[in-house]
């Protein structure tokens, strides 16, 4: 192996594919690789080495210090998109009063219920058992429980569609509450409280 003592345009092209490679084992993804390559070689050709020594660990620092900036530029911009979606996601003081009310009306509507109705809704909106859990708790069958529930959720829509009007108003102020402990989906919003099933 030879070490270059100094360097041209020659020399630095005799390194491509070597920068290449190392630029692959850096990043992993080719088309940054390529990038990055290239990039190298501007820097290299813009400010030369201010001492004759071998190349390839000249070349290497300056790609790792591309590679590092690409990765600083990258994480800055990720906190930049993340500080900007902020105020977008962010609900109005009035907004939250109305989803509060929302809130007291359903836990108030539930309690209203008739006990064989409120019961299995408490179950299992408020604690998250299964139909066959209730089921065991109450002693009662499965399919008892499953009508109850049905029932009691007709109930509620039933109010909070007298009290709002239109469901698309009050089930986007419940939606937070939408999926029972340990539902993977759904719940009140997606089949319980504004879903046409049960």
């Amino acid at each position: 192996m030879t070490s270059e003592t100094h360097w041209t345009v020659q020399t630095l092209l005799e390194h491509a594919e070597w920068i290449r490679r190392l630029a692959h084992v850096l990043v992993r993804d080719p088309a940054l690789a390529e990038d990055l390559a290239q990039d190298t070689w501007v820097a290299a050709l813009r400010t030369p080495p201010k001492e004759p020594g071998p190349l390839k660990p000249w070349l290497a620092t300056i790609l790792r210090n591309l590679v590092r900036e690409r990765a600083r530029g990258n994480e800055r911009r990720t906190r930049r998109e993340q500080a900007a979606e902020v105020p977008q996601t962010m609900e109005s003081v009035e907004d939250l009063a109305q989803r509060a009310e929302a809130q007291r009306l359903l836990v108030e509507f539930v309690l209203e219920l008739a006990p064989h109705y409120r019961d299995v809704v408490l179950l299992s909106y408020f604690e998250g058992l299964s139909s066959v859990e209730i089921a065991e708790r109450l002693g009662i069958p499965d399919v008892t429980v499953r009508s109850r529930l049905k029932r009691g959720l007709d109930q509620l829509r039933e109010r909070f569609d007298r009290k709002y009007g239109d469901r698309k108003a009050w089930i986007v102020m419940l939606m937070p509450l939408g999926k029972r402990p340990g539902d993977g989906a759904g719940g009140v919003a997606g089949g319980g409280w504004g879903g046409g099933g049960g």
